[in-house]
């Protein structure tokens, strides 16, 4: 039996429908012939703030960059070097900057950019939900912001832009042409089966795991979002209606994000299992820098919830390379890329 298509409320590409924007979709981008299949550990480097609390100028803390080496050391006894998306705050307070910059210097990590607008200057906007899509505010500010982000991360890094991440993946109308005109080759915002128009974001449910060029000429690596349930096999459902809801309520087929924030190991092993079988050649796993250390997150409260987050990334790339998968950053993966005319 195939799979049964039922994606809901969705517009054409590149529009914005029911209030969320839609990016439009590309021609399809591949691995070249004989490469093995690729996965990225990337990492939403940031401030540390409260998820339940409205967004605030003042919550730019980043204490806990300081554990940032600890994990990397970490992943790069796997063999993995992490991708830290990183933000304004991150790379512009002394002591987290002071550590970005050690680990750029080493080649330990590769460095993109994060843009959480609210804590980006110039701040000319009010800070509210709908605002902290960067894609939401008027093409010349979301540029500033741009161009503020990325001047930060050269500063640190020493090297043009490559790879760009929204927070919030707040992608919009104007966001990839300003990327290009900035000099980046990659956007990784992209959260298939996701939708965040109800808060005034974009709309991703009717978009798909695989890379694809976009009309700008970006590479877009998308977040890797499998399926889960007993019927994952048989249909291929997004949205935010009834029957979504009542196929996950009765975990009959719902999401599964590959993260260790919330997804239990096990299910994400079967996940990356299933896609493997499916002939997937890119995972691209992620977190948020803050769940590295205890009591920043709600996922690493306490030293056993770190554990359990180190061994998460420890089950998970063990699977990978033994099933041929080869741990790359965005700029390893560039030239191992089939891209289209």
């Amino acid at each position: 039996m195939g799979a049964i298509d039922l994606n809901l409320g969705l517009g054409s590409n590149g529009t914005v429908q029911g209030g969320g924007y839609v990016p439009p979709v590309g021609p399809r981008i591949g691995l070249k012939q004989n490469e093995k299949p690729r996965f990225l550990v990337s990492v939403d480097t940031e401030e540390e703030f409260d998820w339940g609390k409205p967004f605030d100028r003042t919550s730019n803390h980043t204490t806990s960059i300081a554990n940032l080496p600890a994990f990397t050391n970490y992943l790069n006894g796997f063999g993995v070097k992490p991708v830290y998306l990183s933000d304004y705050p991150v790379l512009t307070h002394p002591e987290s900057r002071a550590v970005m910059t050690e680990m750029a210097q080493a080649g330990t990590c590769e460095i993109g950019a994060h843009l959480h607008p609210w804590v980006t200057p110039p701040h000319d906007e009010e800070v509210n939900r709908f605002n902290s899509f960067a894609g939401n505010l008027p093409e010349a500010l979301e540029r500033a912001k741009l161009e503020a982000i990325t001047a930060a991360m050269m500063a640190v890094t020493g090297a043009p832009p490559l790879v760009f991440r929204a927070g919030r993946y707040g992608l919009g109308p104007n966001t990839h042409r300003i990327l290009k005109d900035l000099g980046y080759q990659i956007d990784s915002s992209i959260r298939p089966r996701y939708d965040y128009s109800a808060e005034g974001g974009p709309d991703y449910r009717s978009h798909p795991n695989w890379m694809w060029k976009t009309p700008e000429g970006l590479v877009e690596v998308p977040l890797t979002t499998a399926r889960r349930g007993l019927l994952r096999r048989h249909l291929d459902i997004s949205g935010e209606g009834r029957l979504p809801h009542t196929l996950a309520r009765f975990r009959l087929l719902s999401r599964l994000p590959l993260t260790p924030e919330g997804i239990p190991v096990h299910e994400a092993l079967e996940a990356i299992r299933v896609k493997l079988g499916e002939g997937v050649d890119i995972f691209c796993l992620s977190c948020h820098s803050p769940s590295a250390s205890i009591g920043h997150t709600a996922f690493v409260q306490n030293k056993a919830e770190l554990g359990t987050f180190f061994r998460w990334w420890e089950k998970v790339i063990d699977l990978l390379i033994k099933r041929g998968a080869v741990p790359t950053t965005y700029g390893e993966l560039l030239p191992a890329l089939d891209l289209p005319a």
